[in-house]
């Protein structure tokens, strides 16, 4: 009995160390999408700006979103489908908007980015609505350099 368990064990251990079929990910966290929308919901709030925010992981499910007080009802759709399509598609809106065409989720207005690891490995997007297109980038800028990512893959 003693030697079935002991050879039961080593089995165990021999099969956990086998190569996995599956590479590892990097995947967006929950306190990360935190940090990026309190980030952006508190530059919004010093440069008088009432903003919705929506984070998603890279595959496009949302992870976070908040709305400021006094937004209009249309406004978190606008930041949640530019958040949907930087993080789908993998570049900024405002590339996205040249393409044009009728691609599924594509957002055609600037105010989504994309997120990556300093390593290129891709998070998600995130969208910001309510504000000029350049502070809503500048408000999902504020929440990306907080959460210590990128919005753009560093050039070869």
């Amino acid at each position: 009995m003693k030697y079935m368990f002991a050879a039961s064990v080593l089995f165990a251990g021999l099969a956990s160390t086998q190569a996995s079929a599956q590479d590892m990910q990097a995947q967006l966290t929950l306190e990360s999408a935190a940090t990026i929308r309190d980030a952006c919901l508190a530059h919004a709030a010093e440069n008088d700006m009432v903003i919705a925010i929506a984070v998603f992981d890279n595959r496009g499910m949302m992870v976070t979103y908040a709305a400021m007080d006094g937004i209009a009802a249309a406004i978190p759709d606008v930041a949640m489908w530019k958040g949907r399509s930087a993080a789908k598609y993998r570049y900024a809106t405002s590339v996205t908007a040249d393409w044009g065409g009728d691609a599924p989720e594509i957002a055609v207005w600037e105010g989504g980015l994309p997120i990556f690891m300093a390593d290129g490995s891709p998070l998600g997007g995130v969208g910001v609505s309510g504000a000029a297109s350049a502070d809503d980038v500048a408000c999902i800028m504020a929440g990306v350099e907080a959460a210590g990512l990128v919005t753009e893959l560093a050039a070869d």
